[in-house]
């Protein structure tokens, strides 16, 4: 296996390991706290997933027009910012969103960078007639 890819794949199996141990801890933190509501862990969630959604139109052209390393690393950095924000006790839905607003600037990247790394797997032409489809 390529070096490079063995990278890719190790970042990205810990991000994806990182953004479940930060949902299961904010759930923790709510959970700890005696007056919350029932609607709350599935609101924590879904702050995730509609910063993710909102975002992804947006995401992928973004990605594309720059290096993949660099949209990689802040897109971690926002996510940090999002984990930090729960550590600063802010509100929990708005730290969770954060972390899926950089979750959705990652995604695309992550896959975009695959072809830089093993051009050999990437069959130039429909590649880039499939890519042409989806603008």
């Amino acid at each position: 296996m390529n070096r490079d890819i063995f990278r890719v794949l190790t970042t990205q199996f810990i991000t994806a390991f990182a953004d479940n141990a930060v949902l299961f801890t904010a759930i923790t933190m709510v959970m700890l706290q005696s007056d919350i509501d029932s609607w709350y862990i599935p609101a924590l969630q879904a702050s995730f997933l509609v910063a993710y959604v909102v975002i992804a139109p947006w995401a992928g052209r973004f990605a594309d027009a720059r290096p993949k390393p660099t949209v990689m690393f802040g897109a971690n950095l926002i996510k940090a910012a999002g984990a930090g924000m729960l550590l600063l006790n802010i509100e929990p839905l708005i730290a969770y969103a954060m972390i899926g607003l950089g979750a959705a600037m990652y995604s695309p990247a992550k896959y975009g960078i695959l072809p830089e790394l093993v051009p050999e797997l990437v069959d130039e032409k429909p590649f880039t007639r499939q890519g042409q489809q989806l603008d």
